[in-house]
């Protein structure tokens, strides 16, 4: 169920002078009506520092613990809402529970033009936009929030158009995981204050374009609803039988750890835009608010792992950093116990069945866990595998796509749960989806949907009784309270036993639930007599764990002189100071009795905002609305509604840049002005202390100055300390003549020397990176950029970054050659290398040049496969591709082959017999065939 909260539109009387502000927003000490806030909620929101869901109390606290919720509001005149317009009404407006009250300051007003060129009130439009829990930004102007790394870290800018956004980043450690929700406004159709057309919102949506209101009677009701996931992931080790058994342990002499996880279907960062476009759904940005979440991305948790193996899965500097997982399932030391038969939970520490809070990104979820199973080595008895001794350690890598019942991705407002049961060979998994439950702290889920209507507490009597006395003695009455949900407790309380008493009339309802009494305070119990004692008036309230309506009895004696009463006003606004004499915090109401002179009685309704003395002097304590009434000895009465706003407190400076060991001072002004004594505080006195407005800087940091008043009003300054400066006295140098050894080699010749502070180094062609005390060293033939600094010793800030400084490491010479120049073969010789010698890392490649004996060659291996079957000459080359470590001279080197037929080789001649004839040979002549 969601949280509601009530955007109350208050009227006051408009009889009388008023004093009408000249301008939309304008604050004004009289306005026609001023936009308040009230709340009634039941559902839990929480703010960063809280993790979890909290409850009202929690959100009803002030700024400095924690509470209130937050409001963006647009005054677009006569135009309807887009986003073209920037938040003029309202800016990250935070409201806080004051007494019976939501207050805020400075008090905003309902547009109110004047002037001939002056159009209707009520025409003209504001939107509201509203997110919980509160979080002040520390400039208005850059809409940052100081120092946060988890939770609300920032808003829309309040000069940029364009829709309000809450910029928010998770926490994978369930201390710092916090939720965020939005508000919306239930569907509701109301009068409009002067028109005759009714102004209808829808149900889901914010609140745009509301027109002045008819009066008290309509609310603007904000729905709080959840715009995060719960997620909770459990782990387990599993013995790889055929069903999970959750009471079967793995085996001795077996440990398993965790090394990673990631998730898609989730995000850690984004930016939730308050302008929702679809009813009831969160509407999340990137983290810069421009372009939808991004999808199909990963989000991975890594562990503090310390062993120093990674094994298949890349480089240990990057993938072992603690980030969120349970330092009892990971190997960050060999006294962990890893993952065991009990269920834990995957997330930093926490009880089993906490969850974490992602943000939703709509898209299935795929999971991929990355763990170790480490089992004692046969050979080696007892000893495990934990990086130090000998065993066998086995890496699991699983990718599971999970489905929550036929959902596409996690949404809103739910909770999961992930059970991963880890074995030796596989991992089993158990998904579960329900609804985010807040029964635990709300009760039975009742939500009202319009205060008016639905109020917590309804008393059969109504809001006034009038009771009579005649001769000392008067007819006692019964008031019954009906509560919302139904079979509260109810407690009652009275302000004048002296006009009447109250007494418990019916027995306790539901007697020791919720809280007990308090001071003042009768019941648990459904009804109580009232019972007049003499004329005046007091005030009977009845009040539940959900809150409470009042009855303003008043009592007449008919035996006494009939005198009616006026007031000297029927409204006023008047200054909160606590119970301080000050300046706006007090007013006079003067009554005026027929016949004159009559001595009258004064009640405050909510003396936690006001209270009355007898001489009508009423005094403003808290932020609020009271209504003091005066009555009359014959029990006549008149009214006067107050309402109290905190002083504003301005400080001259809301940003201060100072060096450690100066001062500066702040001054104050308030608004009104008057003597109450301003209080000065800072939330980090390590960075700077303050007294009486005067900051003393005293190392580097942020620190939040804080002057506050009696009364709640307050302003804050952010100073920033910087620390002197550690300075580099001698540089380093670069080494010179350096040359490829295929060894790291450092690249200066000795460290530089360092005042306050000691020398530190970083490489990196355009920007420094990997800073180190250590020199860094470089292997590869190249060119290096160093780049130093000193680190500031405590109370010290760095130097400025110096260099870069060139070191070159040059390629190493290298050759290569034949172990023959030449060579001399016969066709009958079989295949052969010449061996080449080859003092760098080049490629070699092989070939034959003017091949006239057809002599054939391995291109890869430069070994001659034939040589031909005719005589003659080849010329091989050898070339090669030279690495970046070494320089070659020349990169081709040549042999000869010479190639003569085989001597053996047996020739037929032709025969002589039958040459001429007679059988003789002339040897003088020539004979032809």
């Amino acid at each position: 169920m969601p949280l509601a909260l009530l955007l109350l539109a208050t009227s006051c009387s408009e009889s009388g002078e008023q004093t009408v502000p000249d301008k939309p927003g304008q604050t004004a000490v009289l306005g026609r009506t001023p936009v308040g806030f009230s709340a009634y909620a039941r559902r839990g929101v929480s703010r960063a520092g809280y993790a979890g869901v909290l409850d009202l109390t929690q959100l009803e606290q002030t700024e400095a613990n924690k509470g209130g919720f937050g409001v963006f509001a647009y005054y677009t005149d006569l135009k309807r809402y887009d986003q073209t317009y920037i938040p003029n009404f309202m800016y990250n407006q935070g409201v806080f529970k004051s007494g019976a009250n939501w207050a805020y300051s400075p008090v905003m007003y309902w547009p109110n033009e004047s002037g001939a060129s002056a159009q209707s009130d009520d025409e003209d439009k504001v939107s509201f936009f509203a997110y919980a829990p509160f979080v002040r930004h520390s400039s208005a102007a850059s809409g940052s929030v100081s120092d946060a790394t988890y939770g609300i870290t920032g808003f829309s800018r309040n000069s940029t158009v364009g829709d309000p956004i809450v910029k928010y980043i998770a926490s994978f450690d369930p201390a710092k995981s916090v939720d965020l929700c939005w508000g919306v406004c239930a569907g509701t159709t109301w009068a409009k204050y002067q028109g005759t057309t009714n102004q209808t919102m829808t149900a889901g949506l914010p609140w745009l374009d509301v027109e002045h209101p008819q009066g008290i009677d309509q609310k603007m009701t904000f729905t709080f609803k959840h715009a995060l996931s719960q997620l909770n992931v459990q782990v387990d080790a599993d013995p790889d039988i055929a069903a999970h058994d959750e009471s079967a342990a793995i085996a001795d002499g077996t440990k398993v750890y965790v090394r990673s996880i990631s998730f898609t279907g989730i995000a850690t960062h984004g930016a939730l835009n308050l302008n929702n476009t679809v009813a009831d759904k969160p509407l999340w940005l990137d983290y810069s608010g421009t372009t939808d979440l991004p999808y199909g991305q990963s989000v991975t948790v890594h562990d503090g792992r310390r062993d120093g193996r990674e094994g298949a899965s890349g480089a240990e500097a990057t993938n072992e950093l603690p980030q969120g997982l349970n330092p009892q399932i990971v190997q960050n030391s060999t006294t962990t116990t890893g993952v065991t038969a009990a269920l834990q939970n995957l997330f930093n520490g926490a009880a089993e069945t906490t969850p974490v809070y992602v943000i939703p990104t709509g898209e299935k979820m795929t999971v991929t866990i990355v763990y170790d199973v480490e089992t004692e080595n046969p050979a080696l008895s007892g000893y495990i595998s934990d990086g130090v001794n000998h065993g066998v350690s086995v890496e699991n890598k699983i990718t599971k796509d999970i489905t929550w019942s036929g959902a596409t991705g996690l949404e809103a407002g739910k909770n999961y749960t992930l059970k991963l049961h880890l074995g030796l060979n596989s991992v089993k998994f158990d998904a579960a989806v329900a609804e985010w439950d807040d029964s635990a702290i709300n009760g039975n889920g009742w939500l009202p949907h319009n205060i008016a209507t639905d109020p917590p507490v309804g008393l059969n009597l109504g809001t006034s009784l009038t009771m009579a006395m005649s001769g000392g003695s008067g007819t006692p009455q019964t008031i019954t309270a009906t509560t919302k949900p139904a079979g509260e407790n109810v407690y009652w309380s009275n302000t004048d036993d002296g006009v009447a008493t109250i007494a418990q009339a019916v027995s306790p309802a539901r007697a020791g639930f919720r809280a007990g009494t308090r001071s003042g305070e009768i019941g648990p119990c459904n009804s109580v007599t009232i019972t007049p004692v003499a004329a005046g008036t007091t005030i009977v309230t009845a009040r539940t764990a959900y809150g409470s309506a009042q009855c303003v009895v008043t009592v007449t004696d008919e035996s006494t002189e009939d005198v009616t009463i006026t007031l000297n006003k029927t409204e006023t606004t008047i200054y909160a100071g606590e119970d301080g004499d000050y300046s706006g915090s007090k007013e006079t109401l003067t009554a005026t009795t027929t016949p004159s002179g009559k001595t009258v009685t004064w009640v405050s309704s909510n003396t936690a905002a006001a209270t009355v003395n007898a001489s009508g002097v009423v005094t403003g304590k808290n932020a609020g609305v009271t209504y003091i009434t005066a009555t009359s000895p014959s029990g006549k009465s008149a009214t006067c509604t107050v309402t109290v706003v905190p002083s504003v407190l301005t400080l001259d400076k809301t940003t201060l840049a100072l060096t450690a060991g100066n001062d500066a001072t702040l001054n104050s002004t308030l608004t009104p002005s008057d003597t109450r004594p301003v209080t000065w505080t800072s939330d980090n006195t390590g960075v700077a202390t303050v007294s009486n407005g005067s900051v003393h800087a005293v190392a580097s940091g942020t620190a939040r100055i804080t002057a506050s008043i009696p009364g709640g009003g307050t302003a804050t300054c952010v100073v920033t300390v910087s620390g002197s400066k550690a300075s580099v006295t001698t540089p380093p140098t670069g080494k010179t003549s350096l040359t490829y050894n295929n060894s790291d080699q450092a690249l200066l010749n000795s460290d530089g020397v360092a005042e306050n502070g000691t020398m530190w180094y970083a490489t990196g062609n355009s920007t420094p990176s990997g800073w180190s005390g250590t020199i860094p060293t470089g292997k590869n033939a190249g060119t290096y950029k160093v780049w130093y600094k000193a680190k500031g010793n405590t109370g010290y800030d760095d130097s400025d970054v110096a260099g870069p400084i060139e070191v070159t490491i040059a390629p190493k010479p290298a050759s290569i050659s034949f172990a023959q120049g030449s060579v001399s073969k016969t066709t009958a010789d079989g295949a052969f290398t010449n061996t080449l010698t080859n003092t760098g890392d080049g490629t070699v490649t092989y070939g034959i040049v003017n091949s006239g004996s057809g002599v054939q060659i391995n291109g890869s291996t430069g070994q001659i496969t034939s040589l031909g079957s005719t005589a003659g000459t080849a010329t091989v080359t050898a070339t090669v591709t030279p690495d970046a470590n070494h320089s070659y001279a020349s990169t081709t080197a040549t042999y000869t082959i010479t190639v003569t037929v085989d001597s053996n080789v047996q020739v037929n001649s032709p025969s002589i017999n039958g040459w001429g004839s007679g059988g003789s040979v002339d040897g003088s002549a020539d004979k032809h065939l």
